[in-house]
């Protein structure tokens, strides 16, 4: 395959040297002048030996490079004619005028037939040499669709490469990280790959990085840099000799056969992070399952722990030290339930079975049903709502929105002192939705902390050790509810102590609204 490539891309011609082509085409001259010789001998027409000499140019051009030796040849077989077969013979002298004509005639007749002969054997090794680019960007595309991994790809381009022009090509890979690697591939022979070890990776990749023109050209190769959408993907090593004799036609395959290897490792990057997402989606599921199923049976115990507690608190009132205990069990108990409540909450979310029911829902029936829930934790703290007069409907799912209060107010308690204020407050933001924002007075959010503070599972590092350390879910659940809403949700210190946080909620049409007004 490689020979034939070759071939058709140098036209069936091996290369030859200049002495040659004179050689050949006084070798055609001497020929035609014996040929003439032999027809003046047995009485032919001179038009014929003129023919002869005609054909002679001709061959002369097919068989030479360009269109030069053919008119060189054209004004050879002139002069020699002239010699030869017009009287004075064995003389350049011309005794009659009209073979003046003649010889111009003869000698524009040959030179355009060589001309023109040169121009179609031009146009013929084009369309070999275009068909040889072919037939190997064909082969490359089919070897490359076998390839799997980036240093396959590699190996395929610098063989394909060095079987095509002959050049010992090289290709260095980058990793997933976008830095060189600590070798490269490089064809020294037909079937004779090495590995090279990359000098001074950085260097390489910073003069990549800083590249401003179509290769960087070094002593020993030129690179050639293979990118994708987003990143350098690999570069293509040509030895610095060719580099500096590559021809247009032969820069333009070349730039076909680093698209080809772009295309082929993007595919391989792509499929490898489809494989890692659809992993991680698998992972992610398994989590989920195993959290919920983990959490629908901790709710029963627990509701019946929290449950005895309060039993027993009632019933031991009067008896300070078993209250006491029976209160840290409620509490404890809780908290637990709470961190149940919150997986389970989290799972549902994140679920594709999940089914959020958007509706008009009444922000102050919401925010109350939140604060009955949480009050016994806010005992001892200020509590300040304040609600505009106007009733806002909000476009939500009440039930999820009231669980984003419970969480919002029960980390508000948790940092906040006993005689200290939370408060709760609403207001209409522009004309499509609500803020509502809770306040403390506590010890406020680490400022390291509070980019953070919406991550899953990211709990502070410096927190009070009188507070209840919780497992990182309740604002993260609170965000992914507010995101489901279309709203935003944001966290922010408030001067003098405090923390505050706001989120929106899309209110609900105006129609929406009536339609809930004439339904009570």
């Amino acid at each position: 395959m490689t020979q034939e490539l070759l071939s058709k891309l140098s036209g069936g011609l091996s290369p030859k040297q200049p002495a040659h082509f004179v050689l050949l085409a006084t070798s055609l001259i001497i020929g035609a002048t014996l040929i003439g010789l032999l027809f003046r001998a047995l009485g032919f027409p001179e038009t014929n030996i003129v023919i002869t000499y005609i054909l002679a140019v001709l061959l002369a051009a097919r068989f030479t490079p360009g269109y030069r030796w053919g008119i060189a040849a054209a004004f050879v077989s002139t002069f020699t004619y002239n010699f030869f077969f017009t009287i004075p013979l064995y003389s350049f002298a011309v005794s009659d005028s009209s073979h003046i004509i003649t010889f111009a005639i003869m000698t524009i007749t040959a030179s355009i037939t060589s001309a023109l002969t040169s121009k179609a054997k031009a146009s013929e090794e084009e369309a070999r040499r275009r068909e040889a680019e072919v037939l190997m960007l064909y082969s490359f595309t089919n070897r490359l669709s076998n390839a799997f991994t980036p240093h396959e790809i590699a190996g395929v381009a610098v063989n394909t490469i060095h079987s095509f022009w002959g050049w010992q090509a090289a290709c260095l890979c980058f990793n997933g990280e976008g830095r060189p690697e600590e070798s490269y591939i490089q064809q020294i022979g037909e079937d004779t790959p090495i590995w090279r070890r990359t000098e001074e990776p950085q260097r390489v990749m910073n003069e990549m990085l800083q590249l401003r023109s179509a290769y960087l050209a070094g002593d020993e190769f030129f690179d050639w840099p293979v990118y994708s959408t987003k990143k350098l993907l690999a570069i293509v090593r040509i030895p610095a000799p060719d580099a500096r004799t590559i021809t247009d036609d032969q820069r333009q395959a070349l730039h076909s056969v680093i698209k080809g290897v772009a295309l082929a490792m993007d595919r391989y990057g792509s499929a490898r992070a489809r494989l890692k997402s659809e992993e991680e989606a698998a992972q992610e599921r398994y989590r989920s399952s195993l959290l919920r199923a983990i959490s629908h049976d901790l709710r029963t115990p627990l509701a019946g722990i929290m449950g005895t507690a309060e039993i027993l608190m009632e019933r031991e009132r009067n008896d300070q030290q078993k209250s006491a205990l029976a209160a840290a069990i409620y509490s404890d108990a809780q908290w637990l339930h709470d961190i149940v409540e919150n997986v389970l909450s989290l799972t549902r979310i994140q679920s594709d079975a999940s089914v959020i029911k958007y509706e008009p829902s009444a922000l102050e029936e919401i925010a109350e049903a939140a604060l009955n829930h949480v009050k016994r934790r806010l005992d001892g703290r200020r509590l300040e709502v304040r609600l505009p007069d106007e009733l806002l409907m909000v476009m939500a799912d009440g039930r999820l929105i009231q669980q984003v209060l419970v969480n919002l107010l029960d980390n508000a308690a948790k940092h906040t002192p006993p005689g200290k204020k939370i408060s709760l407050s609403a207001d209409r933001v522009g004309r499509g939705y609500v803020r509502v924002t809770v306040e403390d007075e506590g010890e406020g959010v680490p400022p390291e902390d509070l980019p953070h503070i919406f991550e899953m599972f990211y709990t502070s590092k410096k927190r009070s050790s009188d507070v209840k350390k919780g497992i990182g879910l309740g604002l993260p659940i609170c965000e992914a509810i507010i995101k489901a809403h279309g709203g935003t949700v944001s966290a922010e210190n408030i001067t003098g102590g405090g923390a505050r946080f706001n989120f929106m909620l899309p209110l609900a049409k105006d129609g929406q609204n009536d339609k809930t007004h004439s339904d009570n």
